[in-house]
């Protein structure tokens, strides 16, 4: 993921009239072409990413959100909108006010 977001930008302004599925496998090829040791310094990225996103948010637990969860967040954008209340919205333009 480290490897493939960098690389993503350069190949996609490099072939710019190419959808999003093409350059995933040129990129995919490209990764398979590298050496173990040119790709160990990405995996290695990759795990202090991970420990970093542990430290930070050490009760953290991945859950995928139901169409009832969807349809609960749609519900609360449109009240808020209707309201004129914004969302508080991080960097990422995730949302950072989730109870």
């Amino acid at each position: 993921m480290c490897w493939s977001s960098v690389h993503r930008r350069k190949y996609a302004q490099a072939h710019p009239h190419l959808p999003n599925t093409e350059i995933t496998k040129l990129l995919s090829a490209a990764w398979h072409k590298m050496s173990d040791g040119e790709k160990q310094r990405f995996y290695d990225e990759s795990n202090l990413l991970q420990q970093a996103h542990k430290a930070a948010y050490p009760n953290y637990s991945y859950a995928k959100w139901g169409k009832a969860d969807e349809k609960r967040e749609r519900r609360e954008r449109r009240k808020l909108k209707r309201l004129g209340i914004a969302p508080t919205v991080g960097e990422c333009g995730l949302r950072l006010d989730y109870t």
